[in-house]
């Protein structure tokens, strides 16, 4: 890994647009125009790479920009990641596709302010709290800059409904829903393939290889924050459209046009 790479996970910059030129060349931007069908791939563990194969299965794609996103609150090796990118490229090595050079991306102020600072409002307002449906919003939202940036076709993302029945709240259907509604907001598309896949062997079937779940992808200091004592996920689908609806995309959209006009 590049050691200017390994700064910017150190430090954790915010940075959605304004990227070093070492980093995104102006020449790679023109070429990334210049590509057509190029998407976005969010990077991170099995179900991101799941769902840029299902993707192009009914796809045609070109051109791959893959995007690294940090956050606050993750750990463990950052290279799994680019090992994982490796055998994404030996996996579609047969075919005509430009791969371009990852890039590294994050806002951590505005995680703070949508996800992390928000614990006592949040309950008072909403009823209840937890980072991951904000979180997973901030993650497709930080890619929307970078989308219009250089024309994509589509960003593609991992979400599923459904892990061998095991819910998530950031990943049920009301979180899902929203995250698509504010790139509607931006004209883009949000590509979620494998949304319907219930089934963790389904998802090794179209990944052609043995990948157990929660492998080869850094760790949540806040993982599993929503379970109780049994390990059970209970939510309020009416409080979770509250929280969305009258603050978590107000801010983040209002965010990212700002990101935008700058």
């Amino acid at each position: 890994m590049d050691e200017r790479i390994k700064k910017i996970l150190l430090e954790k910059p915010d940075l959605i647009s304004d990227f070093p030129s070492w980093m995104l060349p102006s020449e790679e931007i023109e070429k990334m125009r210049k590509t057509q069908d190029i998407v976005i791939l969010e990077v991170a563990g099995r179900d991101s790479f799941a769902a840029l194969f299902k993707y192009m299965e009914n796809n045609t794609v070109k051109g791959i920009l893959p995007t690294i996103a940090y956050t606050a609150t993750e750990y463990g090796p950052w290279e799994c990641l680019y090992d994982n990118l490796d055998y994404m490229k030996d996996h579609l090595s047969t075919l005509s596709v430009n791969i371009f050079t990852p890039v590294v991306m994050g806002a951590p102020s505005l995680w703070k302010k949508l996800c992390g600072s928000i614990t006592t409002k949040s309950i008072q307002k909403f009823g209840f709290y937890t980072p991951c449906i904000g979180c997973h919003l901030y993650l497709h939202a930080i890619r929307i800059p970078l989308a219009l940036l250089i024309g994509a076709k589509a960003v593609i993302a991992g979400e599923r409904e459904s892990h061998n029945g095991m819910l998530k709240i950031n990943q049920l259907r009301v979180s899902l829903e929203s995250y698509l509604s504010l790139y509607k907001k931006f004209d883009l598309s949000l590509e979620m393939p494998i949304r319907y896949v219930k089934q963790s062997s389904d998802i090794e079937k179209i990944l052609g290889v043995p990948w157990d779940r929660g492998k080869r992808q850094l760790e949540c200091v806040l993982s599993g924050n929503y379970v109780d004592e049994n390990g059970n996920v209970t939510y309020d689908e009416d409080a979770i459209k509250k929280y969305l609806n009258d603050f978590a995309i107000p801010l983040i959209e209002n965010y990212i046009r700002k990101n935008i006009s700058n």
